[in-house]
């Protein structure tokens, strides 16, 4: 009895902190990693940058892809114009009206952070493991990447909070929404079926009905029981299905009406 209490007990309180984080959690910052995630593990292996650091600093700067600049400039990391030819957007930053990339694609953008970080000034941080995600936290405000205090605890926060260390977990993640999309498909499907069966039995139970009712010379519009009592009624059902008149028979047992 004991133990049945302690294991429920357990359960209740994993359930709680899950919950707890789960409720730290923004949807919109799941769905930005879900939808980045591969493209940031394609650049890690490519460039040597970590994921996670190009995930927690896209979801920072841009708000998870909400922000001004993200939607009307594709610019998920906050690169200014420094030795830029392209389109440019304003909006008021470290100075008014600072001057920011536009990208023709969030792709591009992923790509230029990339190549921004290849610059001599970060060159130190490939020195660094690409499992030490708070070095490269520290690293990149050294460098002078942000000029918030904060931003390597931001970043780290943002890491951990997401687990964006171990993006394994994430691939569950789409696999099950990708099952639970299919078994919603099928189970749509099925009430389909089910509804199209319903349509042929009731179909097939009506014409039986019509049969039967039509081989009886019984009129099932008659609503008897408005007309007759009880009795009255299953005396005529009787006569209707024997040599024997209504008329008569009703006659014999009620008397004349």
């Amino acid at each position: 009895m004991l133990k049945r209490f302690c294991f429920i007990f357990s359960g209740i309180v994993l359930t709680f902190i899950n919950f707890g984080v789960l409720a730290q959690q923004d949807p919109k910052a799941v769905d930005y990693i879900m939808k980045y995630k591969n493209l940031a593990l394609q650049h890690e292996k490519e460039y040597k940058i970590p994921a996670c650091i190009t995930l927690a600093q896209g979801i920072l700067e841009s708000a998870s892809g909400t922000s001004l600049l993200a939607r009307e400039a594709n610019n998920h990391f906050g690169i200014k114009c420094h030795n830029w030819e392209g389109e440019k957007f304003y909006k008021d930053d470290d100075k008014k009206n600072d001057c920011f990339r536009v990208y023709p694609s969030v792709e591009e953008s992923f790509k230029d952070h990339s190549l921004f970080l290849k610059k001599k000034r970060y060159a130190d941080l490939f020195e660094l493991e690409i499992t030490d995600y708070k070095g490269w936290a520290e690293g990149l405000k050294q460098a002078g990447y942000a000029t918030n205090p904060k931003y390597p605890q931001l970043l780290t926060d943002l890491i951990e909070r997401y687990n964006l260390q171990d993006l394994s977990h994430y691939d569950t993640l789409g696999n099950n929404s990708e099952q639970i999309a299919l078994n919603d498909e099928q189970t749509e499907e099925s009430q389909e079926q089910n509804q199209d069966i319903e349509v042929v039995e009731q179909e097939d139970i009506s014409k039986h009905s019509h049969n039967r009712h039509h081989h009886h010379g019984f009129n099932p519009h008659r609503r008897p029981y408005e007309r007759y009592t009880l009795s009255e009624y299953w005396a005529e059902r009787c006569t209707e299905a024997s040599f024997i008149k209504p008329a008569r028979y009703r006659k014999t047992l009620f008397g004349k009406r």
